[in-house]
């Protein structure tokens, strides 16, 4: 794992998940928590990972790791959690949990970290969650192009949820209607076109060049108390 070759790293990897099995449990467990390069706890994170044993605590440690690039795969190991919930369960993790860990992961100082926790979130759905991403796009500079994708593409999946979708739009000041609003283009929901209607005054000062697309989505969602402001 100490390997400058990234291509021998992986091929002792898969040698030692896939060829010899649970019997490197102990050394990969002791190579991640007491390893002193950032490959070897990385790797041998994988490693429990791919067979089934890691544990909260291992993920609590890499999380509050020193090195970002740890941060990151840990996370990236929690996409592929939580987009298999039935292996997230034969770990032995909660729901609670992963949201703890996630919204950790968005809050971190580190770019990267916040965009891997990001995509890991696009796959689980939660109020508290939806918040912390609100929240990381407020901060995003716009020159952050990969990370404003990433927290939008989870928040388009946190707004599939119609108790989250109004809880987000209960939050958003003006100068984030346009955000959401954008995102409803692509939710064609209910609720998007109700959103988008309650909108139109604030996204004609806002967004004026994308106007007709909102209104053309807003008409299916009006009702008596926003067909004026259309």
């Amino acid at each position: 794992f100490d390997s400058p070759s990234h291509t021998i790293r992986m091929l002792a990897l898969d040698r030692l998940t896939d060829e010899i099995g649970a019997s490197t449990l102990p050394a990969l467990r002791a190579a991640f928590r007491g390893g002193p390069t950032v490959n070897r706890r990385l790797h041998s994170l994988w490693g429990l990972y791919r067979l089934g044993a890691m544990t909260a605590e291992e993920v609590d440690a890499a999380i509050s790791d020193p090195s970002a690039l740890l941060r990151s795969h840990a996370f990236r190991l929690l996409g592929e959690l939580t987009s298999s919930a039935s292996h997230g369960e034969s770990l032995g993790f909660s729901n609670q949990q992963i949201e703890t860990w996630l919204t950790i992961g968005l809050e971190d100082a580190d770019a990267l970290v916040n965009r891997t926790a990001a995509m890991a979130a696009t796959h689980f759905s939660t109020t508290g969650l939806a918040s912390s991403l609100l929240s990381l796009q407020r901060k995003v500079p716009p020159s952050d192009v990969h990370l404003r994708h990433a927290t939008r593409m989870a928040l388009r999946h946190q707004m599939r949820d119609a108790t989250i979708f109004q809880s987000l739009s209960k939050q958003a000041t003006a100068d984030e209607v346009p955000l959401l609003a954008g995102i409803c283009l692509a939710l064609q929901s209910r609720e998007s076109a109700e959103f988008l209607a309650e909108s139109i005054p604030v996204l004609a000062e806002r967004d004026p060049d994308r106007l007709g697309e909102y209104i053309r989505l807003a008409l299916k969602g009006v009702t008596d108390e926003t067909a004026n402001s259309i």
